[in-house]
């Protein structure tokens, strides 16, 4: 796979069960931005190409986008300077929240505002987020939506050595503190998240979440005075101060864990430790970004990990489909695979909901997935805790096994996209039939119509698997293969 973002190029190479095998370094080039692909093979044997497609990595044009500006492109053109204030502002590669690039305001005075040239801005109605880090003693630092112009917006403003956050509308020219928390263990160096949560009718609420994702503060006011506009942001800054702003997105994929800056909120059980890995230290593990989460089994049957502040903060009936990305490196003693689940806690009656087992092979990457559709809207709507807990296959809990090793996790997010949970469980699934039969040799079409396939997938020990696919009525695409079936929703 070839990761093209707007000034950067990976690859990565899976197997064809979409376990990643190696990865290059980022390499950066802006030379080309369209054109089309070709293939070249050498002399000796034949190579076979096949199924070529194309998925977004959130930086699509569309206003579908949940990235509202993560300063990727590497230039601040969409933004205007407010012309009273001397200061400058540039994008810089590091600190990053996320991603390659972020937005530096260094020791001067500096007011942006975009209202035009992004792909897209945020509304009434919408909840979405701006990530931004105090260094050097900063102490006025501001982030604005609804921006009409320099002088008519809403701002939430943070003073990290006076330890307070507050909530203003600026119209005119003249500011106004709706609402304000104080005595907030703030510091310097460090990334915190402000969500805005911008109701119909003027409702707006303000949330300040620390590093980790545990609330902070929480500021509300009301005022319709606008129902759109821009964004911007703010820094009003002494020598050696600065200020950084990053990754500025609506929570279309749910983020429940991608561990760029801590731990996002999760914890682990018994004797067990967690610890993150860097891309440069360990890169099978770090599915997106820089940085997984490792955790150290300690003589534990059936480790788990849990998280409260991010699940009860997101959409759950907006986005019900839950995945993360594991690695189970290593069980003592055991060459066993390992079986994960997740376990869902809500405040209904009833309480607790589990997803089915999942198993990965040792030293294999693997997606487990669970869609969370099957439950009611009402459990849903009130999350109170996320579990993520496995076990060795061979070793389950009561065995008495002392189960000491690692597993990685990264990337543990909600989307709204079943077609992930399916591509997760039919390459899992494949991954089970050729850890019961050997590799995949090949794959054979028995009868085909117009809407309907037949056929069977063979393997090295001679089994054939038999599988059925066909076209619905509503023009989704179904596959039966060895009494599961699999659901891909197509677009209209």
């Amino acid at each position: 796979m070839l990761e093209l973002r707007s000034d950067t190029v990976k690859g990565i190479l899976y197997d064809d069960n979409g376990n990643q095998l190696a990865a290059t370094s980022e390499i950066t080039d802006t030379t080309h931005s369209d054109g089309h692909y070709g293939f070249y093979t050498g002399a000796g044997q034949p190579a076979y190409y096949d199924y070529v497609t194309k998925e977004s990595l959130g930086e699509s044009s569309s206003p579908d986008s949940f990235v509202i500006d993560d300063f990727a492109d590497g230039d601040i053109s969409e933004y205007d300077h407010d012309p009273d204030f001397d200061g400058e502002a540039s994008v810089v590669s590091s600190p990053t929240y996320n991603g390659s690039h972020s937005l530096e305001i260094n020791s001067e005075n500096a007011e942006l505002i975009s209202t035009s040239g992004l792909d897209v801005y945020p509304s009434a109605g919408d909840t979405f987020s701006f990530w931004v880090r105090p260094s050097g003693g900063a102490n006025n630092i501001n982030v604005s939506w609804g921006v009409q112009g320099h002088d008519d917006r809403y701002y939430a403003k943070l003073k990290p050595e006076r330890g307070s956050f507050y909530l203003f509308t600026y119209k005119g020219g003249s500011g106004s503190s709706q609402d304000s928390a104080g005595n907030l263990s703030l510091s310097q160096g460090e990334w915190y998240e402000v969500e805005i949560d911008w109701a119909d009718g003027g409702s707006q609420i303000a949330t300040l979440y620390n590093p980790d994702g545990t609330q902070l503060a929480q500021l509300s006011m009301s005022d319709s005075t606008w129902s759109s506009g821009g964004i911007g942001f703010d820094a009003y800054l002494s020598s050696g101060e600065s200020a950084h702003f990053d990754y500025v997105t609506f929570p279309e994929a749910t983020q429940l864990g991608v561990f760029e800056n801590g731990y996002d909120g999760w914890s682990t059980t018994n004797s067990n430790s967690l610890s993150r890995v860097s891309y440069e230290q360990e890169r099978a593990p770090v599915t997106q970004g820089e940085n997984a989460l490792e955790v150290t089994i300690d003589s534990d049957p059936e480790p788990t990990i849990q998280n409260e502040s991010r699940i009860r903060g997101a959409d759950l009936t907006g986005h019900p489909c839950l995945l993360a990305d594991v690695l189970p490196t290593s069980v003592e003693g055991s060459d066993s695979a390992v079986t994960f689940r997740f376990r869902y806690h809500h405040t209904e009656p009833g309480g607790v909901e589990e997803s089915h087992e999942m198993t990965v092979d040792q030293g294999y990457g693997g997606r487990i997935c669970w869609d969370m559709n099957e439950l009611s809207d009402t459990k849903l709507e009130n999350p109170d805790q996320l579990e993520v807990t496995w076990y060795p296959a061979d070793h389950p809990p009561g065995s008495g096994f002392d189960y000491d090793g690692q597993v990685f996790v990264d990337n543990i997010r909600l989307t709204d996209d079943r077609n992930q949970v399916t591509r997760a469980r039919i390459t899992r699934k494949h991954r089970e039939l050729e850890r019961a039969y050997g590799s995949m040799i090949d794959q054979v079409i028995q009868s085909e119509t117009d809407t309907t396939q037949d056929g069977v997938y063979k393997y090295g020990n001679g089994t054939e698997v038999s599988y059925h696919a066909e076209v619905l009525e509503n023009g989704n695409i179904e596959e039966t293969c060895d009494g599961e079936t699999f659901t891909w929703e197509v677009s209209s």
